[in-house]
Parts: structure tokens; sequence; C-alpha cells
């Protein structure tokens, strides 16, 4: 899996919105799970990137998202293998890689699993009312 590829299919891609097809990326922002844990808190370096991810996100840091590697704390730790932050580029280029997304969910489950959703492109009329 290349995070390149995936962000050349949501530019791709992205004419759709005007046709009115949502694209949705699906993965977890934090996602390692031999770090899963039943109960507790999730651990430091799950926090610091979850902090870093957002920043970057709202920032409209793409190349910083795209290039996890080289900027991300600990991203190897977070993201053992790439198939859920994958999704993460695909949809921010989908959305318009020029602006910032926002989040409109976040939080963890069994410790060290992230689960923050982030919105990008046209945000009018845009919102998230949660879990019914």
């Amino acid at each position: 899996l290349d995070l390149h590829a995936c962000a050349r299919l949501g530019s791709a891609l992205a004419p759709l919105a005007e046709r009115g097809v949502l694209l949705i990326g699906s993965g977890g922002s934090v996602h390692n799970l031999r770090a899963l844990k039943r109960e507790g808190e999730p651990d430091q370096w799950a926090i610091d990137f979850e902090d870093w991810l957002r920043g970057r996100i709202e920032a409209g840091a793409f190349d910083h998202v795209l290039n996890p590697t080289d900027h991300a704390p600990e991203h190897s730790r977070v993201h053992p293998s790439i198939d859920h932050y994958a999704p993460l580029p695909f949809a921010w280029a989908a959305g318009g890689k020029e602006g910032p997304g926002r989040r409109f969910t976040d939080g963890f489950t069994y410790g060290n699993l992230g689960m923050s959703g982030y919105a990008f492109g046209n945000l009018d009329g845009f919102s998230w009312a949660g879990p019914a």
C-alpha cells in the first residue's frame, strides 16, 4: 500500500463530490492492535500521535500527513501496518488537499485505539450529531 497512490486516487475521484457523491475513508487514527488494553487510559505515545495528527490536519499540512514517517512521532508504533492510516490521505485528497480538515469526533477505545473522525472539502452544512 502506497500513501501517495491513495492520495492520487482521492484526487482523481474528487470531482464526484460535485455530483453529490460522498467519499469516505475508514481507518483508525491510532491503530496498533498489539497495544490494546481491556481497561485504562491511552498511553502517552498514542495521545501524542493523536495530538500531532489533529494539529497537522487542522493546519492544512497535507504533506506531513502524506509522509508520516518523516514527521510524526512514533508513526511505526502507532501504525505498525499502514492499512488503517491509508484512508486518511485518500479522503483528504478527495476533499481537496489544499485546505484543512475538521475533526468531528474523537476518543479512544480499548486504551490505545484512536477513533477520531475528520471531514475534508466543502464543509458547508456539515454537522455531526454523534451516535443516536
